[in-house]
Order: C-alpha cells, then structure tokens, then sequence
C-alpha cells in the first residue's frame, strides 16, 4: 500500500484530536477526551496517523505493556514452555481510523505499525495481545497477522513475535 503524505509518529501535544471521528462514538471519546492524557501520563503509548505536515490525527493506535498467563498462551500454541506464571506481552489497546480513510489499507498499516514497534521496543515482549470488539475483527486479524484466539469463542487473542 502506497502511503504518500501519511506519517505514523508518536502522540505530541501539538497534534489535534479535536474533530476526530471514526464512526464509533467510544473511540472518538477516548481519542478526544483521553488519549492525550493517558500517552503523557505514560498510561500507554499512541501513535498518532498524520497527513503530513498537517497537525489533526486522522488515525492512532496505543500500545501498552500487559501480561497473560503462560497457560493461555502455550495451550493456544503461541509459544512452547514458558519458565514463569506470566508472559509479558504488549496490548495494541485502542485503535481509530478517521471515516475519511476508511477501507484503504489504514488500519492495516497502523497494526503493522504497532507490530514493528513491539519487535524493535527493547522490553522485548514475547507477544502482542489485542482484545477484538467483534468477530469480524479476530477474523481479520488472524487472516493478516496469525493472531490465535487465547480461548475458544473469547476475543482475546496473541500474536507470537519472538
């Protein structure tokens, strides 16, 4: 997918979320009222989706560390033995794409985004842990990535990176 224009960057204070509107109310709450907040506080991560050199995010993903439990993880076979009770993992928590993009390739290129930066991050995550909101989204991301379900009929689900 050619991106011409488009930049994914770290959240800075400088970059508006003010008129931010993907179609699902939650998320543009949380982009409008919290995202800020939460990225400068070190609650998580985002990364913001930018049409450069404009300012006004037109899409974002979080990341943040998280654990599961190695059991989850090894009976979905997303990793062999494990010698701790937990795994530490990254959780691509929030996503957004402006409705203006949406159905060209933006979240693709966002959760490959978040992907790439788990695997250069150096607390080294053993795997990205996403909680899908329905079960077209776990369809997708196991269809793109190889994402496992931690659970029959649940939406938890891991990729394995290392």
């Amino acid at each position: 997918m050619s991106t011409p224009g488009f930049v994914i960057v770290s959240l800075d204070a400088a970059y508006s979320c003010a008129a931010f509107d993907c179609g699902n109310e939650e998320i543009n709450t949380y982009a409008r009222d919290r995202l800020h907040i939460e990225h400068a506080s070190r609650v998580t991560g985002a990364f913001a989706l930018l049409h450069s050199p404009a300012t006004t995010v037109m899409g974002f993903y979080t990341l943040s560390p998280t654990e599961v439990k190695t059991t989850h993880v090894t009976a979905a076979g997303v990793i062999e033995s494990h010698p701790y009770p937990g795994v530490g993992g990254a959780l691509l928590g929030r996503l957004g794409i402006s409705v203006t993009l949406q159905g060209q390739g933006f979240g693709t290129l966002l959760v490959t985004h978040a992907i790439n930066e788990c695997i250069v991050s150096p607390m080294r995550p053993r795997c990205v842990i996403v909680d899908a909101k329905d079960d077209n989204l776990c369809n997708w991301y196991e269809a793109k990535w190889g994402f496992v379900r931690l659970a029959p009929n649940k939406r938890r689900m891991a990729l394995r990176l290392f």
